[in-house]
């Protein structure tokens, strides 16, 4: 049953009990994975995700993102990859999750007056004849390797525009599901609103194709807020039953609610399990990436969470620093006020992307994220070079996949 029939019996049931606290219905497995062999990944081809903020902190990443991200073809491309790329927002409100299909406008918004910089989409449209935009970019769009750069730049620079509640992992969900505003783009592997990754369409879908790696690319300066109320779509088979209660959502009021009431938002084991119900060989068939900011900790290791309260005096070391990381003001990584950014430099401000992090262990060698600061293969979203570094390290875990082709093998 969808997520509103749920919430409708319980809006009749609460009538007579009340509905006290969030309730989470379990996945349903919509396919027998038992009986499902190990794929042998015979093709070449990866659709890749980009979920990009776009909210208003962004005003230095922008336009260093969008060059960074015109090396991404020239590396797919030498190792003969068959890449499809869609492209979507943190921004999971009124039309989240959807591909977006042509560039912003290169227009200076108001949230980044200060900064004075604005997304370079001036030459975007300057396009060869029989080029366009459009919703998933595919490798043989143009034989021009600039022309197929520009292309992804274009796309993934989303200005800063966006809810300051990034929702990266709600984004990505509604991007994929079969009820979310793409659904049209997955083909005949949508059956009845659920997608089946046995499926053999008689034509290959657009994206999601059921034997290409699925590679999903976050790229955002603040952790995932991702609240139950937000699953409009019941994909991940959980869904807040009383949507009125307010353990049902963050209060956005203030985005520190999203770092004090994380016990509200939605499990990352409920994203693994939705990711890994689009492949039949989910192991080897998903790469989930994130780029953000590196967990900060204590100087005893103590990973730094935060919690309501006021910051004491003697944990405002100086000025201009909003409070100590130590040991004694954050006993066992807990600190008291205000998140803090984890890292400052020219490409902005980032905090600590801790959900993204977690998401990206669960698949293993799969995942690309930064769980660990002091792993020297960790990216951060302050680095100059961390967007290059994070394709690099998607270029390296693709090759280690998929078969030798060379670009004239390309299906």
């Amino acid at each position: 049953m969808g997520g509103w029939w749920f919430i409708l019996t319980c809006l009749l049931f609460s009538v007579v009990t009340g509905c006290i606290e969030p309730t989470y219905v379990a996945p349903t497995e919509t396919v027998n994975k038992s009986r499902i062999q190990p794929v042998e990944l015979l093709t070449n081809k990866v659709d890749i995700l980009l979920v990009v903020d776009n909210s208003a902190s962004m005003c230095e990443e922008q336009n260093q993102l969008g060059q960074a991200l015109t090396a991404l073809d020239a590396r797919l491309s030498a190792q003969g990859i068959d890449w499809r790329i869609a492209v979507t927002t943190t921004d999971a409100n009124a039309g989240g999750g959807q591909f977006v299909e042509k560039p912003v406008p290169s227009e200076l918004s108001l949230n980044c007056l200060e900064s004075g910089i604005a997304p370079n989409t001036d030459d975007c449209h300057d396009l060869p004849a029989g080029v366009s935009f459009t919703s998933v970019l595919r490798h043989d769009v143009s034989p021009d390797p600039q022309v197929r750069a520009k292309l992804i730049r274009c796309m993934a620079l989303r200005g800063t525009d966006g809810s300051s509640f990034e929702q990266g992992l709600a984004a990505t969900q509604l991007a994929l599901s079969c009820g979310g505003p793409n659904a049209q783009s997955f083909g005949e592997c949508c059956v009845d609103g659920i997608y089946n990754p046995t499926c053999s369409p008689k034509a290959s879908p657009a994206f999601l194709r059921p034997d290409a790696v699925l590679a999903v690319v976050i790229i955002s300066d603040e952790d995932d807020c991702s609240d139950p109320i937000t699953d409009t779509v019941d994909d991940l088979g959980l869904t807040c039953i009383d949507p009125l209660d307010p353990d049902c959502q963050i209060q956005k009021d203030a985005a520190a609610n999203c770092a004090w009431d994380s016990k509200k938002l939605v499990p990352v084991d409920a994203y693994e399990a939705f990711l890994r119900s689009l492949k039949m060989d989910p192991d080897r068939q998903i790469i989930f990436a994130s780029l953000s900011g590196k967990p900060a900790t204590t100087e005893t290791g103590h990973v730094i969470h935060y919690q309501r309260g006021i910051v004491s005096a003697d944990c405002r070391p100086s000025l201009g620093v909003s409070q100590s990381q130590s040991d004694t003001c954050c006993p066992n990584g807990r600190c008291t006020g205000q998140p803090q950014p984890v890292c400052s430099s020219s490409m902005g401000e980032a905090y600590a992307g801790a959900r993204y992090a977690r998401l990206a262990e669960k698949f293993g060698e799969q995942g690309l994220g930064c769980s660990d600061s002091t792993d020297p293969e960790c990216v951060s979203l302050c680095e100059a070079n961390g967007v290059s570094r994070m394709i690099q390290k998607l270029a390296v875990r693709l090759d280690k996949i998929m078969p030798t082709t060379s670009p004239d093998g390309l299906k």
